[in-house]
């Protein structure tokens, strides 16, 4: 599977999620994140793989800086153009990325980053109140090849996920994506903010 094109996709989603946020301050299902963390977040992933993709090291001892501005939409576009760019250099979706979860090619490591836009990209929806059908459907073309990829050694507190959030069998696949590679994170907002595994 391709899955620039559909990292593309996800993207854009979230661009159109990111045209009506009003309030940053606003709550999430992210523990301690609010939604201007959330958004920062983002960014972030954005900006982090650009990196790997280029061969840079990244220091997660620091804290993470504020990406969103005072236009997360505009802060959110350069990073994902940025992200594109680097993404489409001759040979970097087959080189070995190294990454804190352990080396991978490129071509997988988008796949980390495409879950990432898509969970995350529906946290922002619930926030805000919005609805985001493209990004329901990628979630639930998703959650097969998630379900039961996160090891229970990364869950509980300090940890980057909490316990899994049961949900009903018969409830769509972007609602099971959610409960079993999201549910209620437990990160500190000032720690760089990178999603391990999803």
């Amino acid at each position: 599977m391709d899955i620039l094109p559909v990292l593309r996709q996800a993207w854009d989603a979230d661009r159109e999620l990111l045209e009506n946020v009003d309030d940053l301050s606003a709550p999430t299902r992210c523990t301690e994140w609010d939604t201007r963390a959330l958004i920062n977040h983002l960014i972030g992933d954005n900006h982090m793989f650009t990196a790997f993709a280029q061969g840079a090291e990244v220091d997660f001892s620091k804290p993470m800086p504020d990406l969103v501005g005072n236009d997360p939409k505009a802060s959110f576009e350069q990073a994902t153009k940025n992200a594109d760019a680097a993404f489409t250099e001759p040979g970097a979706l087959e080189r070995t990325w190294v990454m804190p979860i352990g080396n991978m090619p490129g071509s997988r490591a988008l796949a980390v980053l495409l879950t990432d836009m898509v969970v995350h990209g529906l946290d922002l929806a619930h926030a805000t109140d919005q609805k985001s059908t493209a990004l329901e459907a990628l979630a639930d073309g998703m959650y097969g090849q998630i379900k039961g990829s996160i090891p229970d050694q990364w869950r509980g507190p300090g940890k980057p996920f909490a316990a899994e959030v049961p949900v009903p069998d018969d409830a769509p696949g972007h609602k099971k994506l959610v409960g079993t590679s999201a549910g209620t994170r437990t990160r500190k907002k000032g720690n760089y903010p990178f999603s391990v595994g999803r």
